[in-house]
Order: C-alpha cells, then structure tokens, then sequence
C-alpha cells in the first residue's frame, strides 16, 4: 500500500468510521439543543403574548436577531421581547433594538433587568417607539453618573412619574433628581413623595414650580460636590 492507501484501509478505516460517527452524534446533539432553544423562544413569545402566523413571525425575528447579537440563551431573548412587546407595544426594528440594549445592559450588570419597572417607568410619561431606547440611553447615563443602580433609578422613576408629571416635570428631570438624592446617601422615593406636597404649595401660591424645582437641584448638588451630605439632606 502507498501512504495514503495505508491510512485508508484495516484500522485506518475503523478509526476514520468511529471518528465520523462520533462527529455526526455531536453535530447531531448540538442541533438538537438550537433546536431545543429554539422551541423555549417560541413558547416564551407565545405565552407572553399570546401572537400567532405572522405577528408571531415578527417576532420570532426579533428575538433570533437578539440571540445571535447578544451572549444570551434565545429563550431569554424571546423573553425580553415578549415583555416589550406585551407592555409596550413595540413591534419590528424597535423592538428589536430595544430588546438588544436590554439584553446587551443585563450582561454588563451581571443580572437581569427588570423590564416592568422600567417600561412602567417609561410609560408613566407617556414615552414610545424610538424615544424608548434613547431615554434608556438617558437613564443609564444618570446610574454611571451617579452611581444608583439602574433598577433602583427606574423603580423610582416609576413610582414617583404621575406626581412629578402632574407638577410639569420630564422623565429626565425626574431621572436627574433620583440619582442626584441617591448620591447624596438620601431616600429618593421618600424625598420625592415630600416634594411633591411642597411644589404642590408653591404652585398653588401662584409660585414658578419649575424654577424651585431646579433651584433645589442645583442646590443638592452643590452640596454632593462640596461633600456637604447633611446640607444635602436638608436641602431635600
């Protein structure tokens, strides 16, 4: 036998058959396990939102494009796309981009995030489509900024968005001055729920809410800078 005939026959052969078959069964597991994957995403879409034919195409598409861009299980990201599509009614290339900084922000974290506080965030003032990702963009400023954890800055947010939306105030305004009282070692839920009795007064006195408002801002944060926390703290 040449070199090559050799290799081909007797053991060569046997070792070559159980290589291939070893080959073939791992290929064949991975296959499953995508497909397996593949399935939990389906289920993840369909019973968060109950989609069918072509809505449930839609977003499938979304989800696989999550999947494949972002290191997260395709169950997850049928997840996330579910819930935003369910509380926010994104649909296509929104949701899409949406779902990705969600899932992409979850990574960098180290934890889930949670997507009923912050849609219930961003719907406390009225916020939709292509404005969802840039003031996700704006609230994850505010945490680096500050250093209050994003779910922390998104449940108050969320809980404080119809007083402070009724006083005139925006989802920024709000966002700036939770991270700011966080800062300053102050209990933003608690602050807020006093300022809104107080600007309520001003407002009712024929004051400017707004320029209060940003007085005491400023003022706070004149005090973080100067590590001035009680002044802080009286100032709210």
């Amino acid at each position: 036998y040449s070199g090559a005939e050799a290799v081909l026959s007797g053991a060569g052969v046997a070792a070559l058959t159980a290589a291939g078959v070893a080959l073939a069964g791992a290929v064949l597991g991975g296959l499953e396990d995508i497909g397996s994957e593949f399935d939990g995403m389906t289920d993840s879409i369909v019973v968060g939102t109950g989609a069918s034919g072509k809505a449930l195409d839609s977003l499938t598409a979304s989800a696989t494009e999550v999947g494949n861009s972002v290191p997260v299980s395709f169950e997850k990201a049928g997840g996330i796309v579910a819930d935003f599509n369910t509380r926010m009614g994104l649909t296509g290339s929104t949701l899409t981009d949406v779902s990705k900084k969600t899932a992409a922000l979850g990574e960098i974290l180290g934890k889930d995030i949670n997507i009923n506080q912050l849609t219930g965030a961003m719907n406390a003032f009225g916020i939709s489509g292509k404005d969802v990702g840039k003031n996700m963009d704006y609230l994850f400023g505010v945490s680096q900024a500050t250093g209050i954890g994003f779910d922390q800055l998104t449940g108050i947010v969320k809980n404080a968005g119809p007083a402070m939306q009724s006083l005139g105030f925006s989802f920024k305004d709000t966002a700036d001055l939770a991270g700011q009282l966080d800062k300053a070692g102050i209990d933003a839920n608690a602050v807020m729920g006093s300022m809104k009795k107080a600007l309520t007064a001003v407002a009712e006195n024929g004051g400017d809410v707004k320029k209060t408002f940003n007085d005491s801002v400023k003022s706070i944060e004149d005090f973080v800078k100067a590590g001035n926390d009680a002044a802080a703290i009286d100032a709210a």
